[in-house]
């Protein structure tokens, strides 16, 4: 692969996230709040501070709300277009609805992850610097057949099994980090399609497996998958931790707030009410007298 390091990622925004009823009932799942910030402004910041310039947003489910809220990208200091995804047809399917924006190697993301800028960095990195026709992220997990289980060899990635049977013994996931290049088109025109009619991107990647070989990029950085509602403690309390809380709102006399807590700039806090650590309250939410919240969005 050529030393050329590139500037665009194409970022998959188009899912529902049937999983995370009833916040997804009027907003796509990167739309989601995380500590009352969408799920894909961490995305966005991401590929920004790995150096990303140009974003190709994948949309589809209620995209107005998220070409709304991201306009061009000039206030993530990316360039932002967009391509809509009419139907749903798989991340792969997602991917080929960017070929006309992307002619040089790229990066692909998933729109409902938190994800470390070194992971986009090193993954961009390892396809400009190796000979594979791909890279992608895979790091370990403590569950790791509720994700693509990967098998790694010398550096490479072996096998890619999407949730798999007990019969599989690797711990390291598909992260959801890719970088291709443009080849990558011909071969999604190429991939079957699973039982459901899907065309899905690890099944893109395991004939790059056996055509010019994909590159495995380990890394353990931050990494935040939101598949449950129940997801939304820990991503909060993770984003907490890297930066910060942030109380903005009114606070009456006797309230208290939790310096590890979010709480919007029009959400009010009653008399001796508590919000305790790792909790968010959103936009003009009201927490009455005496109430406690903790740990809670």
């Amino acid at each position: 692969m050529s030393e050329h390091r590139t500037t665009t990622a194409v970022v998959l925004a188009a899912g529902a996230g049937r999983r995370l009823s009833p916040l997804t009932n009027r907003r796509p799942k990167p739309m989601v709040p995380v500590a009352n910030r969408p799920l894909l402004e961490y995305v966005i910041e991401a590929v920004s501070d790995a150096g990303v310039e140009e974003v190709v947003l994948v949309v589809g489910y209620e995209r107005e709300r998220i070409q709304t809220h991201f306009g061009d990208g000039g206030d993530w200091d990316v360039s932002i277009r967009y391509v809509t995804q009419g139907k749903r047809l798989g991340t792969a399917h997602a991917v080929l609805q960017a070929e006309a924006h992307v002619d040089s190697p790229f990066l692909v993301l998933n729109g409902d992850r938190v994800v470390d800028s070194r992971i986009v960095a090193d993954v961009r990195d390892a396809l400009a610097d190796g000979d594979e026709a791909a890279a992608m992220a895979v790091r370990r997990s403590g569950r790791p057949r509720s994700y693509g289980v990967v098998t790694v060899r010398d550096g490479r990635v072996e096998t890619i099994v999407e949730k798999p049977g007990r019969d599989i013994e690797s711990e390291l996931i598909n992260a959801g980090v890719y970088a291709f290049s443009p080849a990558v088109f011909d071969a999604i025109r190429e991939t079957d399609p699973a039982a459901d009619g899907e065309y899905q991107l690890p099944a893109t990647v395991e004939r790059l497996i056996d055509d010019g070989g994909v590159r495995a990029v380990r890394h353990d950085g931050v990494w935040h998958d939101v598949s449950y509602l129940w997801d939304l403690l820990d991503v909060t309390d993770a984003v907490i931790d890297r930066e910060g809380g942030a109380i903005d709102g009114n606070v009456a006399p006797g309230g208290a707030v939790d310096e590890r807590s979010v709480l919007a700039s029009t959400a009010s806090v009653g008399r001796n009410a508590v919000v305790a650590s790792g909790t968010t309250v959103g936009a003009n939410a009201y927490v009455g007298p005496n109430a406690t919240v903790e740990r809670s969005v």
